[in-house]
């Protein structure tokens, strides 16, 4: 109150004074000027201090020579010795500080042993122990209750009842009743940013974590550079403590990696209930309502809320049975993955293949590696590849490369491909049309077809419906309707000379009479030829040997030695017929000359 005399005035008010009434005493000091004292031991010590306002009983007993401070209360600031433009209100609110500037104390035992300078602490027993720390903001009964101990640090912001109760860290950010609570003594979290009720209720010594929602992160423990946001977002998610963000999860939607729990690593899951049952995997993707890692299509609508309703920090309510994969990616509501390093797209899709690829609403792979594309597809063995479903009539890029794919014929363009697999239905023959022009023409396409029975053949459909021109029979038979060319034009070849002795060397030969031994797969029939073996020691350049050493003969070059030894044979003869032509002449004159002789 301001003095009426010039003198430094202390004005102490009578025990009994009331708000708006007029002070009826005061004393006169020459010790300090502009302060207000009310309250047995109100600033009982105060020397050369002014511009004080200290209202309860022991308020500011302490406060010797410090100035512009506002403590009221029974034992505000009790043991405070230097202050500056401080404001305490409520019971013991900061009665233990000793040395403290610019605190804002507000609250029944709010900031009771705070030792540090600049905090706000507003609440009942709002950073009650918080020591060593400035640069607070707290507000909440028990909020930051137990903020002290060698390793407290400041620059903390609470928000909320019981809001980091139990934390020492510093940097960081709690709105939410028990928000960031630390259910571990003297726990040391840095960093963090907790908004909602008991979000990070766990939390221990971590760094780096977002948890948005109720129950988000609730079990956080010592995990690091999370991200987890909406209700029991990452709830079980706990002690993944991993040097880089590189390794750190990213959870955000209700329920989202709700199941994750220590050494689930690296996960991206988005959308509600999304990666809900992964507890160990790691290196996930997820991405959709429901889309997880198990069937939420079996459940009902009744069963989904119950987990919804399911009371936060803990696992109770309805859960699918869990999968823990690795490097899977999800992307659809309703979706599903249960093997690692697979990739599903779409809603209610499903990968059970390790290594499958799932595209399309409803799609289905079960084997591993495969590759599955179109709405309600399913897979049909490892390493296969399936485009569309069984009412998928056609694919047809055209342009004109023209390609059609389904249950339609197929045409490409260009096709590169180490090995191309056409597989009938049961009973069918396999044929592969290869046309030019268009098809526009008769003749202008081949067909190679593989029946039933084994056969294979090449047919043209010259005669305006295909026609078996060449046929290979699964004996090893062939049979071809035209006539059969071999090159044998004189300006591919050099080093001419005739074949002698033909007539001996196809006297050496010997045709035998044979059947085929079971392993050849042959017919039993009755067979006549020659032995490649006994040919190669007469006419080597006719027989070829394979890599295994099996040999055939090459009957086409035979035909050469053959006409040869033809024409040896033919000039043999005429040289006998010249012979007997001389003989008969030679009778002949005998005879007559015995005809002669008898006459």
């Amino acid at each position: 109150m301001k003095s009426l005399v010039s003198k430094r005035e202390l004005h102490v008010l009578p025990r009994g004074f009331a708000a708006g009434l007029l002070i009826i005493s005061a004393l006169t000091f020459e010790v300090a000027a502009e302060n207000t004292l009310y309250g047995t031991n109100a600033g009982a010590s105060i020397t050369a201090g002014d511009h004080n306002v200290l209202l309860g009983e022991s308020a500011g007993a302490s406060i010797g020579t410090r100035s512009e401070n506002v403590f009221v209360g029974a034992e505000a600031g009790q043991a405070v010795l230097y202050s500056g433009e401080g404001v305490i209100f409520g019971y013991q609110a900061a009665s233990q500080d000793q040395s403290i500037y610019g605190i804002t104390a507000i609250g029944t035992r709010a900031g009771l042993n705070n030792t540090n300078s600049y905090n706000t602490l507003f609440g009942f027993e709002a950073g009650q122990n918080a020591s060593n720390q400035r640069g607070l903001a707290i507000a909440g009964s028990s909020a930051g209750y137990a903020n002290d101990g060698t390793n407290a640090s400041p620059y903390n912001s609470f928000l909320g009842y019981r809001a980091a109760y139990n934390i020492s860290g510093n940097f960081n950010v709690a709105i939410g009743s028990e928000s960031l609570y630390g259910n571990v003594s003297d726990a040391l979290p840095t960093e963090t940013v907790a908004f909602g009720f008991r979000a990070a209720y766990g939390i221990g010594s971590s760094e780096g974590n977002v948890a948005v929602g109720e129950g988000a992160g609730y079990f956080l423990g010592d995990g690091t550079y999370n991200t987890l946001v909406g209700a029991r977002a990452g709830e079980n998610v706990q002690d993944n403590s991993y040097p880089t963000s590189e390794e750190a999860s990213t959870m955000v939607g209700t329920l989202s990696g709700l199941e994750s729990a220590s050494g689930a690593k690296s996960n991206t899951f988005f959308g509600a209930a999304a990666g809900a049952n992964n507890q160990t995997g790691d290196g996930n993707v997820v991405i959709g309502a429901f889309a997880d890692f198990t069937d939420w299509s079996q459940l009902t609508e009744a069963q989904v809320e119950t987990i919804f309703k399911s009371a936060s920090g803990t696992a109770t309510g309805l859960t699918p049975s869990s999968s823990n994969i690795s490097n899977g990616t999800l992307i659809g509501s309703y979706g599903n993955i249960s093997a690692d390093f697979a990739l599903a797209v779409g809603y209610n899709v499903n990968a059970s293949g390790t290594g499958s690829v799932v595209i399309g609403a409803g799609a289905n792979a079960t084997h591993t590696k495969s590759i599955v594309i179109g709405y309600g597809a399913s897979s049909h063995g490892d390493n296969i590849a399936v485009i569309g479903n069984n009412s998928t009539t056609g694919w047809h890029p055209h342009a004109d490369g023209v390609t059609t794919l389904g249950r339609t014929d197929y045409r490409f363009t260009n096709l590169f491909s180490q090995s191309l697999t056409t597989i009938a239905d049961s009973g069918s023959s396999a044929a592969l049309t290869i046309a030019a022009d268009a098809a526009s023409d008769a003749g202008d396409s081949w067909q190679v077809v593989v029946a039933d029975n084994g056969n294979f053949s090449f047919n043209n459909d010259i005669s305006g419906s295909q026609s078996t021109l060449i046929s290979l029979r699964n004996d090893g038979g062939l049979t071809v309707t035209g006539d059969v060319n071999v090159l044998s034009d004189a300006n591919f070849k050099k080093n001419i000379v005739p074949i002698d002795d033909a007539r001996n060397l196809i006297n050496q030969l010997r045709p035998v009479s044979y059947i085929w031994r079971p392993q050849t797969f042959r017919d039993e029939r009755q067979h006549s030829g020659l032995i490649a073996q006994e040919v190669e020691t007469i006419l080597p350049e006719t027989v070829s040997t394979r890599s295994d050493g099996m040999k055939s003969i090459n009957y086409v070059a035979l035909l050469p030695v053959l006409a040869q030894a033809g024409g040896e044979l033919n000039v043999k003869q005429n040289q006998q017929q010249q012979q007997l032509d001389s003989l008969d002449e030679r009778l002949d004159a005998i005879e007559a000359a015995l005809v002669i002789k008898r006459n």
